[in-house]
């Protein structure tokens, strides 16, 4: 089974320079809406603050494809925000009005103010997969329990994104759970392969499919090989108690008394000794109900003699 770090080294690892404005403005307006800060005054600037070093790192990136502008990481800087986040990027007035502007978060009214939607504007726009690629990387958790996986993403969002975000997993199968200050979305076993699909990590979707299968296909066939053994049971336990009967019965010399036909039967089981009454009724010729019915026939004889 995969571990939390595969799927997250997959997504960051993606090259934003091979990726179209669009992806990487969903990319960078997912990280804005979980961990984006501003700082208005005479010259804002915006800070978005990380939980995981790659995404920091992706996020870099995303901003190098669309502004040529490097930003340099904090590994410090968001500590003591009120995200408690290991690393953050600040960006210089103009990249982060550009950015804002870019991801719809940033308008200007008919009175030519300027009005701020940041983290709470919406992502009609966005490409979904990039977007909820961001989310799970800042947000999201694989877990192995058992022989299961479950995906988890633990979000502080309002009723309306999470219309939003519902809308944008309508391929995946989950769940959603809420508290005051949590919404958790939960997806689990097979479905995991779907969202790794949907927000792009490919291997790893392809690696928990393979497992599921892999592991459906052994469960079947240790299924269907526990039936075989239980049936070569049942078939084994009947054939000692056919053999006892016919034995108990010549012992008492009731054995010729039965009707021939009976009798044929009950030569080819001391014959065949632990064949099934199928493959005796093969043999015979005959049908399977009646070997079924004349072997019937010769227990139900010996009945009176069990316990002696």
């Amino acid at each position: 089974m995969i571990g939390d770090r595969e799927w997250r080294e997959e997504l960051a690892g993606m090259n934003p320079e091979a990726l179209k404005n669009k992806d990487n403005l969903s990319f960078l307006a997912g990280f804005l809406v979980l961990g984006g800060e501003l700082s208005i005054g005479r010259n804002p600037k915006v800070t978005v603050s990380f939980r995981n070093t790659d995404s920091a790192i992706l996020a870099a990136n995303c901003l190098w494809a669309l502004y040529a502008y490097r930003p340099e990481l904090s590994i410090d800087g968001g500590k003591e925000k009120k995200r408690s986040r290991g690393v953050s990027l600040e960006l210089p007035t103009a990249v982060g009005k550009k950015l804002l502007v870019d991801c719809k978060m940033l308008k200007t009214d008919e009175e030519g103010n300027e009005i701020y939607t940041l983290g709470f504007g919406s992502m009609r726009w966005v490409k979904d997969c990039r977007y909820l690629a961001a989310l799970a990387l800042e947000a999201g958790r694989l877990y192995t329990s058992g022989e299961e996986y479950r995906f988890d993403l633990s979000l502080s969002v309002g009723d309306r994104r999470i219309a939003e975000l519902e809308s944008m997993l309508a391929p995946v199968r989950f769940g959603v759970t809420q508290s005051e200050e949590t919404t958790r979305v939960s997806i689990r076993r097979e479905a995991v392969a779907d969202f790794f699909t949907l927000v792009g990590a490919t291997k790893c979707s392809l690696d928990v499919t393979e497992y599921y299968l892999e592991r459906n296909i052994n469960r079947s066939l240790t299924r269907e090989m526990n039936c075989r053994i239980n049936n070569m049971d049942k078939s084994y336990a009947a054939a000692t108690e056919q053999l006892w009967a016919i034995e108990k019965l010549k012992e008492k010399g009731e054995y010729q008394r039965l009707p021939p036909e009976v009798q044929l039967v009950g030569d080819m089981r001391l014959k065949e000794r632990y064949a099934s009454l199928r493959d005796i009724a093969k043999q015979l010729g005959l049908n399977a109900t009646a070997v079924y019915r004349r072997m019937s026939a010769i227990t139900s004889a010996a009945e009176k003699y069990k316990g002696e």
